[in-house]
């Protein structure tokens, strides 16, 4: 009965898929978009109902294993307003009965979630309304961008992006 109580106090999560990561929990919302080797969903920690997104990095291979690894290095690194931070990751390696598959593993990198979408989002919308940014927020964008950009050069050894 306890256990009820439990789910009735952070909300119903039937039928939702679950995550764990770094003991933080977190349910899936939606998917937000796919890229080729990845795919970006909408998850909700169950804890403090706060909305993240969550980066799933399929790995063909040790190599592509190893690159995501090291996109999660790259992120514990660089701490800076202007450059997205790792809230939390995981690598979940895939057992032996599903490498018919030929995945290695899935590397999980949880992010903020930004509801106004990225930059691009925001450029498509303004477009259909025919909007513009102003000049100075252009301009604002661009500084923002240059002084992330700069924290990667910096590094010693310095990163491209």
């Amino acid at each position: 009965m306890d256990a009820l109580f439990g789910l009735i106090r952070m909300g119903c999560i039937c039928g939702k898929e679950a995550l764990r990561i770094n003991d933080r929990r977190f349910y899936l919302r939606s998917r937000l978009g796919e890229g080729g080797f990845s795919y970006v969903d909408l998850i909700e920690e169950i804890r403090t109902h706060k909305d993240y997104a969550l980066k799933r990095i399929t790995c063909h291979s040790n190599e592509e294993e190893r690159i995501a690894l090291q996109e999660i290095e790259l992120m514990r690194t660089f701490q800076h307003p202007n450059i997205i931070p790792l809230e939390a990751s995981s690598v979940i390696k895939v057992n032996q009965y599903s490498k018919s598959l030929d995945i290695v593993s899935e590397v999980l990198i949880v992010m903020p979630y930004y509801s106004r979408g990225s930059l691009q989002d925001v450029i498509e919308k303004m477009s259909k309304k025919s909007e513009r940014f102003p000049e100075e927020s252009v301009w604002e964008l661009f500084k923002g961008i240059c002084l992330g950009l700069q924290v990667f050069h910096k590094h010693n050894p310095p990163y491209a992006h």
